[in-house]
Parts: C-alpha cells; structure tokens; sequence
C-alpha cells in the first residue's frame, strides 16, 4: 500500500522566502496522515520524490511527530498579478505576527487567483482556503478567531 493514496498536486513553496528558485520545501498534506516536509529538495528531484511517495514501500515518508500549523499564500506573479502582489504583503505580515508554531511560505498557483489574496490553513482544527484575504482580516484567520459566513 502505497503512503500516498491519490495523485499528488505539487504545488512550490520556499521557507525562508527565498529567489530565484532552484530548490524549494516539499510539503505533502495526504489523507488522513500527518504533514511530510522535506526541506531544500532540488527541482530536478521533485518527480522522483513523488514517485517515491506513491510506491509500495516509500523510503521518504518521514511524517512530522508534531505537525506544525501552515500559512500558504499564493505569490505566483507569472499566473496572475493580483497573486504576485497580494500574496507577497501578506506573507511578510503574516511572519510579523510571530505566531508560534506556524509556518508562513509563499507557494506557486492554487487556482482562484481571482480570489487573491488566497490564503491556505493547514492545522490540526482543519484544512481551509480562504479568498479576498486583506490585511486586517489575516491576523483572525492565523489566529482562527474568524469563521466565515456561507451565504
């Protein structure tokens, strides 16, 4: 059986912030297991990586013991401006917030760049995405003192 049990989205993120890319931190949310984060894989490793992930017997997974919590903007400036501008500022604010335990990172395309600043929480309350991020609205989903409303 493999660890990894559906295709996998790869998606690039960088802690610290860092450019142009040529390695980046690899971090695997996959069903029902903790967080996998292998920190400074190469580009040109990622595919292997994956490979390895979805194999009978990974030799990789090495899930966190504690699984931090993960604040991902999307800062990808190629796929839409909004994102490149949007995600940057946020990212910076939220690293000043200083929340312990959190991991802040800038990550290539999600999808909904119309919605920037798309922000992504992965902790142990849950798994949520959230769109029209501004900065005064950060600091409560970071803190998860906010609950959206559904209309």
């Amino acid at each position: 059986m493999s660890w990894v049990k559906a295709d996998i989205k790869v998606s690039m993120a960088s802690f610290p912030f860092a450019t142009p890319f040529t390695e980046c931190d690899v971090i695997v949310f996959a069903d029902k297991t903790a967080p996998y984060l292998r920190k400074s894989v190469s580009l040109s490793d990622i595919p292997s990586l994956v490979a390895d992930l979805k194999a009978e017997s990974p030799t990789t997974p090495n899930a966190l013991t504690t699984a931090p919590a993960f604040a991902l903007m999307c800062s990808h400036t190629k796929r839409d401006g909004r994102c490149g501008y949007a995600g940057p500022v946020l990212a910076d604010l939220a690293q000043q917030e200083a929340i312990p335990n959190l991991i802040v990172g800038k990550i290539s395309h999600v999808g909904g760049h119309m919605f920037a600043g798309n922000v992504l929480m992965y902790d142990s309350t849950g798994n949520d995405w959230f769109g029209y991020v501004t900065p005064d609205l950060l600091p409560k989903i970071l803190k998860r003192e906010w609950t959206p409303t559904i209309t």
